[in-house]
């Protein structure tokens, strides 16, 4: 139990922002109704051209808000919020949260409560659902099968009927909310901006963390709503990093009892999507995937 007379913990709550102020300051506006304490927010703003900076720094005067001079992508950009973190006092806890989420009065509450009372903590996250569907779950943690290079959304797109209400250790969990723990940082360090602009950060560092000693875990009670992007298909730039990033994510992370299985998987799995691109007429997405792949060698150690 903790002691009444002991302070809050603090939490550092970072954003990152590129071009999106209307919904970063709808994201403010929900962080302003949260119930915990003591807590602080940092925008980091991604190169923004529509104003988004000075917007919020008008609306919001207590937010500490940071302008990197070029888009260094979600790794980079994050990496400044938690650097200016720990250049700036420190915090407890820090939170990456997108900027295209609200969240409910008592979030950052379950999630400390969470992190002070399991042994161990490393990386948090909560309940998230669609935002404009919001009984149904958009995520509740998430697996992954590194013989198969295969991750997924826990409870992705089910109605939340309590059939994910238990607080308990997940393989990853989605860079939409993730809160580390700073025995966990210091641990393990920033995000990997090998992984810039996008895809597996955040997975990778909840594999670090694990690897590490430490949990990562789901918070039930800890819920938020995300605007999530619906897609009207998939672009080269997608298809090129996803070849890329989950191939680094496997050099990183998987033993070699998974890459011999992984080796099988991908053939079969590469000839079915050859065929299944063919009768599409989109042999090219094939190509663009194999060519991030293959551009794995080129990234440093």
């Amino acid at each position: 139990m903790s002691d009444p007379m002991t302070p809050a913990p603090r939490v550092a709550v970072i954003l990152l922002n590129w071009n999106q102020k209307e919904m970063t300051l709808q994201c403010l506006r929900s962080l302003a109704g949260v119930d915990y304490p003591n807590f602080s927010i940092v925008l980091v703003d991604n190169a923004s051209e529509d104003g988004s900076a000075e917007a919020v720094e008008l609306a919001c005067p207590e937010v500490d808000v940071v302008r990197n001079q070029e888009n260094l992508g979600v790794a980079g950009g994050r990496n400044t919020g938690l650097r200016r973190v720990l250049e700036t006092g420190g915090a407890d806890y820090l939170l990456l949260l997108d900027n295209d989420t609200e969240v409910d009065p008592a979030f950052l509450t379950e999630l400390v409560h969470a992190g002070e009372e399991e042994a161990r903590a490393g990386i948090l996250t909560g309940k998230i659902y669609f935002h404009d569907r919001p009984e149904v779950i958009w995520c509740a943690g998430g697996t992954w099968n590194l013989y198969r290079c295969d991750f997924r959304l826990i409870g992705h797109d089910e109605l939340d009927e309590g059939q994910y209400d238990t607080l308990r250790d997940v393989d990853h969990v989605a860079g939409c909310c993730q809160m580390i723990t700073r025995p966990a940082l210091e641990a393990i360090g920033l995000l990997d901006d090998r992984f810039s602009p996008y895809f597996c950060e955040d997975t990778d560092w909840c594999a670090r963390a694990a690897e590490a000693g430490f949990r990562v875990l789901y918070v039930p009670r800890a819920r938020l709503w995300h605007h999530v992007v619906k897609k009207t298909g998939v672009s080269d730039r997608y298809l090129f990093l996803k070849g890329r990033n989950l191939l680094l994510f496997m050099r990183k992370h998987a033993r070699l009892h998974h890459w011999f299985v992984f080796a099988f998987v991908a053939v079969g799995r590469g000839l079915k999507v050859v065929w299944r691109e063919l009768r599409a007429g989109n042999f090219k997405h094939f190509l663009t995937m194999a060519r991030g792949a293959f551009s794995v060698l080129k990234v440093k150690k």
